[in-house]
């Protein structure tokens, strides 16, 4: 009977071992906390000025009278500043709630971070203060057509601290993206335009990707892991790369090589380049510099080498 009692006792004991491993993978996960958000202005001032701007585009054309006695006229608009207000005013009061959760998700999903509760001992903290959604204009014109073009944007300032409270890393990041277009000939007329929480939405969604990007590569670096004669693998995984991203390497000269991501899975993608330079001759383990898809780098033009008649 005794050595019964003994056998039992060892019983939990062996069950606590064998689920040992996963405890101990699960701490190896770099941990982060998802601070508070806030905006540059109070809500309330945010809600007394709301819809005191407003951004919008217009066209019309003018049709005509001749033997066949046929003539047209059409004419469209749109405004968006008071929908994007309102947005951001609702977001204010919740400290960002979609915002944050949409860091939580791409963080964790990449497979080398935790998202944990304030005052986790070790955590890295993430904060941020938003900025007042904006819109700009552009315009071209030429003798049979004009062309005019909106743009809305939108900002955050984060900080990336340690444990001790130390800022090891932040940024400025903004995020632009078409909202509405005109295009004016001499017989037709193309408008279109999104409606502002469609806007507000994508816009939140883009600054969240890039401000976890961008402290994920921080904390992790962006590496190469494997090298084949065309294509290269990276560390990273979807939803921080993604099909058709655009990242930068080093070739074996020193020259920039500028590559495309051709497939991304969890916790790793493959790139292939997209212009010149030996991307077999890159080495494994070096960095790679994510380009985000609005910035000059990803949308600069590349050309392939060729060799000039002597």
């Amino acid at each position: 009977m005794r050595i019964t009692y003994r056998l039992a006792l060892l019983t939990p004991l062996a069950l606590v071992s064998l689920g040992a491993p996963g405890a101990s993978a699960q701490s190896g996960l770099i941990p982060v906390v998802i601070g508070s958000f806030t905006t540059e202005k109070k809500c309330t001032l945010y809600a007394v000025t709301s819809g005191s701007e407003a951004a919008y585009g217009r066209s019309s054309s003018a049709g005509y009278a001749g033997w066949g006695g046929a003539g047209y006229a059409s004419s469209a608009a749109f405004a968006y500043a008071r929908a994007w207000r309102t947005e951001l005013v609702r977001d204010c009061v919740s400290n960002f709630s979609a915002l944050r959760q949409s860091m939580e998700a791409a963080i964790a999903s990449s497979g080398k971070f935790r998202v944990v509760r304030a005052g986790t001992p070790g955590a890295y903290t993430l904060t941020g203060a938003m900025s007042e959604v904006g819109a700009s204009g552009s315009s071209v014109s030429t003798p049979d057509m004009d062309q005019k073009r909106i743009d809305a944007k939108i900002s955050v300032q984060f900080s990336l601290k340690d444990a001790r409270g130390r800022a090891i890393h932040g940024n400025m990041i903004t995020k632009t993206i078409e909202i509405g277009s005109t295009t004016a000939g001499e017989t037709t007329t193309a408008v279109t335009a999104d409606t502002g929480r469609t806007i507000y939405t994508q816009l939140q969604r883009e600054v969240a990707f890039a401000v976890a990007r961008s402290a994920a590569f921080k904390l992790v670096p962006l590496r190469v892991d494997e090298v084949t004669d065309r294509r290269v693998k990276l560390n990273y995984g979807t939803p921080l790369l993604t099909r058709g991203a655009v990242v930068l390497l080093e070739g074996p000269g020193g020259e920039e090589i500028k590559c495309t991501i051709g497939l991304a899975g969890n916790g790793y993608a493959w790139a292939e380049t997209r212009g010149t330079g030996d991307i077999g001759g890159v080495e494994p383990g070096s960095i790679a510099v994510y380009a985000e898809a609005d910035s000059p780098e990803a949308n600069s033009p590349t050309f392939e080498r060729v060799d000039l008649p002597f």
